[in-house]
C-alpha cells in the first residue's frame, strides 16, 4: 500500500514509475480546476495492472481555498493497494485528506498513515479515527446485488454470466461513473 500525496506542483512520494503518474493524474480528473465546480464523485477506484488505485477528492467551496493551504482550492490523495476494500479506502483517504487540508502537513499525514499500516488504527483527534478491524473484506464484494444487475442488463445477464463462467474478459463502460462503479463490483 502507498501514500501519493499530489500537490499542485506534480510532487509525489514516494516517487512514481512514469506510466502510473500518468494514470494517476488522467483518472484524478475530480479536481477543482480554474475554480470551476467539478462534477466528478469524491471517491472513485479503478484497477491498473494489479494495483487498485482508491482516488479522494477534496474541493473547497467556489472561489475559497483550504484554511491550513491558502494557494490550494484542491487535493486528491490516492491510495495505491493491492486489495479491493472500496469503504475501507474511502476512510482512510477521507481522513488523511483532512488531515492534511486541516494542518496543511505532509508529515501529520505520513504519522496517520503509519499508524493505520502498522497498528491498525489512526484517531487523528478533530479529524476523525479510523479502525482497520471495522471493515471486512467479505463485504465489500456484497454491496451490489445481483438483483440490481439483472434489471440494469435484462436478458444480455446470461451472455455476462457466461462469460464470467468461461473467464473471459468483459468490458464495461459507461457514461454515469457512479453506476459504473457499481456494476464493476
Amino acid at each position: 500500500m502507498h501514500l501519493i500525496p499530489f500537490f499542485s506542483q506534480r510532487r509525489s512520494y514516494p516517487s512514481l514509475e512514469k506510466d502510473f503518474e500518468e494514470v494517476i493524474l488522467d483518472r484524478s480528473s475530480g479536481l477543482n480546476v480554474d475554480g470551476k465546480d467539478s462534477q466528478e464523485l469524491p471517491f472513485q477506484w479503478s484497477k491498473y495492472q494489479t494495483t487498485w488505485l482508491h482516488i479522494y477528492t477534496a474541493n473547497s467551496p467556489a472561489g475559497q481555498t483550504f484554511g491550513a493551504l491558502p494557494r490550494v482550492s484542491s487535493v486528491a490523495l490516492v491510495l495505491m493497494t493491492k486489495t479491493f476494500n472500496p469503504e475501507k479506502w474511502f476512510a482512510l483517504c477521507k481522513l488523511l485528506s483532512a488531515v492534511y487540508t486541516g494542518t496543511g502537513s505532509p508529515v501529520k499525514v505520513l504519522e496517520c498513515y503509519l499508524s493505520a499500516f502498522m497498528k491498525g488504527k489512526v484517531d487523528a483527534a478533530e479529524y476523525g479515527s479510523f479502525v482497520d478491524s471495522e471493515f471486512d473484506v467479505r463485504r465489500a464484494y456484497l454491496v451490489t446485488s445481483v438483483k440490481d444487475i439483472t434489471n440494469l442488463f435484462g436478458i444480455e445477464t446470461i451472455i455476462l454470466w457466461s462469460a464470467l463462467l468461461m473467464k473471459k474478459r468483459i468490458v464495461v463502460y459507461c457514461d454515469n461513473l457512479q453506476l459504473l462503479l457499481k456494476v464493476i463490483r
